[in-house]
């Protein structure tokens, strides 16, 4: 029977048992930074040990009752380790004499202490076999002595860590087999030898207490005698309420809102948030939830013409795959392909409602007939990942624009398929990144951005910290003319444009609600090409209605958010601010609104404005009504969604498209087996690198996701200097100085006017809360009485 000891939200890890039973020292994040605890075993008030501020992870106990923890908040090089332990009674903490010391147990006599340097804890990697130069290695110092430490194994093939120590003999978890399994040696140095052999299941955590070995082997904690080396597995019975595992509400489902799809009649928007869908608009419309299944992930969701359909990729048949659900919210649901074998990216819908392009991760481009339902590849030679950055339909549904990034173009370029003979052309070089096609209204011109403007900043390479020249507002408006009769609208009119002027007005008298057709000249097209007179910019984003083309801009520092810019289509037309604040922004099939998603909390500041010249100065009633949706969540059923879509992501995305030489089907029915074991994210995690650890592929890290979290916690502080527990408070071991002339980077206790030292003791004082900075520094000299 497992007694619960702690119930705060936070996570706790690392628990190690005192020598005498009575006490538990573990890390814990419980008030802003994660630290050292120990609380007693029969139940108590947790108490706090250190105050490093950084990474902390328990080790042990000494035999003398001290919690022995890791920490790299010490000086000396970025992300060096060292071993700390501290006094449970007093606080007194002490600094063991040792480098990149991540791991480490001293003996029972307090004569050695033993310990791992580097290894793949410092980077919380998941590595089956890792052979690289970070490898664990094993050392011992004698503890009181100036003596170098010397080192353990050194021919040891494997990566070490985890040491432990009982009656002489030195064991430790080691990947030596190729799993990791716990190995054993002779505390004096010798030869490793294998205590446990395990193949399938690696070793993952281990702690030595009265010469037993208790260690999490797969799903199970396994218990070994260091005597006989007997194992068994523990049958343990946890009485708990498993509160993560019951459903519960999200209120707020657009915090992972993950895209925004404005209807082509601009009255509605499909909003996609945790692979679940809602259909919004504003006016107090009614929101409806879309029924895509709670068991499965959607995505790049749109909605067709006539509003009565949303188009989707969906995960529920194991791949990824179009789906078509009724908007209404009822259950007709349809697969609309089947030839799903690697990871689609996105949708983009022909504004006849006929096609419906869609790429995928292999750099091929399909064209789904919603008609017949025959998907057609028209683009497939081998581009890669991200092969498409833009896909853009011409108004007549005859012609595509395509940003595309093939593997042997040096930058991407802009691409024009035709729809009914499947001509297409590549009509920009790769000398200048060119991306952002967009069609003009009057079919006549395709517009694009392109990076070729380079203005050096600083303007010239030399100075006293210079590092060269950078680029800045690179990106420029293009456009070419579809066919020798387009005349460019920024261009200045005079008497020999008179006829094309004309056909112009008649053109568009003439042109009702269909979409003019476009008449695309092949020939010679890629020297039709003009510049639009806008001044260069950071664009990465342009849209073009009947009036105007509307920019995304946005300036290069830190914390910057995008603006847009509208620039009307005619001659000596400067730009104008439209709205800044913005994530992202669309326009509607008809070119007369625009959805302008801006940044604010919880992703629900979307609007439906006019494509006009700026932003309503009063948005009442633009903004989308989403403050109804909320999602009826069950765990067990995303963790089941998230397992396999972590599968499916490897299986797509790994660099070595054998998998390593795994058999990736069994490791996933290997490891699916686990999630009926799961009570938390944090063991959907576990499971999650154990089995991506299987690839040996570096790098490969698992964290996040919906874990409890404590909203009051407070946030961490620092004095900016290395304090040491002492007697009666806190010692200032040494303050981090700064550059003198640069005092706003100053440590709060090298500010001039307080007066700290190396050496000083902090106490508490009646009275420090709340006085000045200035009066702090002579409070704790006239206090702790030091000179």
């Amino acid at each position: 029977m497992a007694q619960r000891l702690t119930t705060h939200p936070a996570e706790e890890k690392g628990a190690a048992i005192s020598p005498d039973g009575q006490w538990v020292a573990f890390t814990a994040n419980y008030e802003g930074a994660a630290e050292v605890y120990v609380i007693p075993s029969a139940g108590g008030v947790a108490k706090r040990l250190s105050y490093e501020n950084s990474r902390v992870t328990v080790q042990g106990w000494t035999a003398e009752g001290e919690v022995i923890y890791s920490s790299n908040s010490r000086q000396g090089p970025p992300g060096s380790w060292g071993l700390v332990t501290v006094d449970p009674s007093t606080l007194e903490s002490q600094q063991l004499p040792l480098t990149d010391a991540i791991e480490g147990v001293v003996d029972a006599q307090g004569d050695y202490v033993y310990f791992v340097r580097f290894g793949l804890q410092v980077s919380t990697d998941n590595v089956r076999a890792y052979r690289g130069g970070a490898q664990g290695k094993l050392w011992r110092h004698q503890l009181g002595s100036n003596e170098e430490a010397t080192q353990l194994a050194a021919d040891h093939p494997g990566s070490i860590r985890e040491p432990m120590i009982a009656d002489g003999q030195l064991y430790f978890i080691s990947d030596a087999s190729g799993t990791d399994n716990i190995w054993s040696m002779p505390a004096s140095g010798g030869q490793a030898q294998p205590v446990t052999t395990f193949e399938s299941w690696e070793v993952r955590t281990a702690k030595l207490h009265n010469k037993r070995i208790v260690f999490q082997h797969g799903p199970d904690i396994k218990l070994m005698n260091t005597a006989d080396g007997q194992i068994q597995t523990l049958q343990l019975n946890l009485v708990s309420d498993f509160p993560n595992l019951r459903e519960h509400w999200d209120n707020k489902p657009l915090k992972l809102l993950t895209s925004a799809n404005m209807a082509p009649n601009s009255e509605q928007v499909v909003l996609t948030a945790r692979g679940r869908v809602a259909i919004a608009g504003t006016n107090q419309l009614r929101l409806v939830e879309v029924n895509t299944g709670t068991e499965s992930r959607t995505r790049a969701t749109i909605l067709s013409g006539d509003g009565q359909w949303v188009y989707a990729i969906n995960d529920s048949s194991g791949e990824h795959e179009i789906w078509r659900y009724a908007a209404d919210g009822s259950d007709e649901a349809k697969q609309l392909t089947d030839d799903g074998e690697v990871f689609r990216w996105g949708l983009y819908p022909s504004p006849d409602g006929q096609w419906l392009a869609h790429d995928d991760k292999a750099g091929r481009l399909f064209l789904l007939n919603l008609n017949s339902g025959k998907n057609k590849k028209i683009i497939d030679d081998n581009i890669g990942m991200d092969s498409f950055r833009d896909v853009v339909w011409s108004p007549d549904s005859a012609y595509l624009a395509i940003t595309r990034n093939h593997v042997d173009d040096l930058r991407s370029r802009i691409q024009l398929y035709g729809i009914d003979k499947g001509k297409t052309e590549v009509l920009t070089s790769d000398k200048y990144e060119s991306y952002s096609p967009a069609f003009s209204v009057d079919g006549d011109w395709l517009y694009f951005l392109s990076d070729r403007s380079f203005t050096p900043s600083p303007g010239s390479p030399w100075g006293d910290r210079n590092t060269g020249n950078q680029f800045d507002r690179r990106t420029e408006v293009y456009a070419l003319a579809l066919n020798e009769k387009a005349r460019f609208p920024f261009q200045a009119a005079n008497e020999l444009m008179a006829e094309k002027v004309n056909q112009k007005s008649e053109d568009k008298n003439n042109k009702g609600d269909q979409a003019k057709q476009l008449d695309v000249q092949w020939s010679g097209l890629k020297d039709r090409l003009w510049q639009v007179p806008v001044a260069a910019g950071n664009y990465f984003k342009m849209l073009i209605n009947e009036q105007y083309i509307f920019l995304a801009d946005v300036a290069s520092g830190p914390d910057s958010k995008p603006e847009i810019k509208s620039l009307k289509l005619a001659f000596a037309a400067t730009p104008k601010p439209f709205t800044n604040e913005v994530e992202d922004f669309q326009l509607s099939q008809d070119g007369q609104n625009m959805l302008v998603r801006k940044a604010g909390a919880d992703n629900a500041n979307i609007f439906i404005v006019p494509a006009v010249e700026a932003f309503p100065t009063d948005a009442n009633g633009a903004q989308l009504v989403t403050q109804s949706w909320q999602l009826l969540l069950n765990p067990q059923q995303e963790w089941q969604q998230i397992f396999y879509d972590t599968w499916l992501m490897h299986r797509d995305s790994l660099f070595d498209a054998n998998m390593r030489g795994l058999d990736w089907e069994q490791v996933r029915e290997k490891y699916h087996v686990l999630l009926d074991r799961v009570t938390d994210r944090y063991e959907l995690n576990d499971v999650l690198a154990q089995m991506t650890g299987e690839l040996n592929s570096l790098h490969s890290q698992v964290r996040g996701g919906d874990v409890p979290t404590d909203t009051e916690s407070p946030n961490a502080a620092t004095l900016g200097a290395h304090l040491v527990q002492a007697e009666g408070g806190v010692m200032i071991n040494s303050i981090y100085r700064h550059d003198p002339e640069l005092p706003a980077l100053a440590s709060p206790l090298a500010l001039a006017s307080v007066d700290a030292r190396d050496g000083d003791v902090i106490v508490k004082v009646n009275g420090v809360a709340t006085a000045t900075l200035a009066d702090l520094g002579r409070q704790l000299r006239n206090q702790a009485g030091k000179q």
